[in-house]
């Protein structure tokens, strides 16, 4: 069963393991194989979690839904096509961004 409630606290908490991971460093993360196969895992796990919420999507406009998926289906089944920097750049930048989006809906709407 899908919980769309659930799945958004997938994200956050997916999120949360991005900042852990940010904290390493940007050294740490191009020196280590296993920190970038765990952000790609972690953008995974974003993208399958948005690809299940149908019903919640036009309630959270501002989150780029789409993307989310595609970037999910290209770490996925492109993994050996992906650029490090621009994992990076979405760990730095668009997760947080994202994190805050589904909070605030979670805090205004009371999902």
């Amino acid at each position: 069963m899908n919980d769309p409630r659930r799945r958004l606290d997938d994200v956050v908490a997916r999120c949360d393991e991005a900042t852990q991971l940010v904290a390493r460093g940007r050294d740490a993360f191009e020196n280590d194989v296993i920190l970038r196969h765990a952000a790609k895992s972690i953008i995974a796990d974003i993208g399958e979690a948005a690809k299940n919420l149908e019903e919640l999507v036009d309630e959270i406009p501002d989150v780029p839904w789409t993307q989310i998926a595609r970037m999910r289906d290209r770490v996925t089944h492109r993994y050996f096509d992906v650029d490090d920097g621009v994992i990076w750049d979405t760990l730095i930048s668009d997760l947080p961004t994202l994190q805050r989006a589904i909070r605030e809906f979670i805090d205004q709407d009371g999902a």
